[in-house]
């Protein structure tokens, strides 16, 4: 059985543990220049897309984009910037649940603000898949 100055230990390790895991996890916003370029890339399977999601999986990324797909299963793809039916830039990104009642009805060609965790870089499907945290029409 634990006394209590050794409960007390425990638990000031694990806020410390906490939040040395806090500061690893970095919030990046499009107006990074690391993501300002990953969003720019002209080719999905360029490199740097897998050596992005590599560096960054685990990271918060905040851009805006728009929606090129929405399934009724919650899949969606996004792409970088402002809609355009002639040309996409940056990655293919994928979610594969997103809540319609947090995102309301998505539809393609829709202007949206995407916040998303990285997760990882499929380059056999050249999907760069990322964890849903919201998506907001813009």
């Amino acid at each position: 059985m634990q006394t209590k100055k050794e409960k007390k230990l425990r638990l000031t390790d694990l806020q410390r543990k906490i939040d040395e895991a806090a500061e690893e996890m970095r919030h990046l916003t499009q107006d990074d220049q690391e993501l300002a370029a990953l969003l720019a890339v002209r080719d999905p399977l360029d490199p740097s897309v897998e050596q992005f999601a590599q560096n960054h999986a685990g990271d918060y990324i905040e851009f805006d984009g728009n929606v090129a797909a929405a399934s009724p299963d919650g899949t969606t793809l996004v792409h970088a910037g402002n809609y355009d039916p002639n040309s996409a830039v940056g990655p293919e990104f994928q979610f594969t649940r997103v809540p319609l009642a947090d995102s309301g009805p998505l539809c393609v060609g829709m202007n949206v603000h995407i916040k998303a965790e990285v997760g990882y870089f499929d380059s056999t499907q050249g999907l760069f898949k990322l964890e849903y945290d919201s998506i907001t029409p813009r």
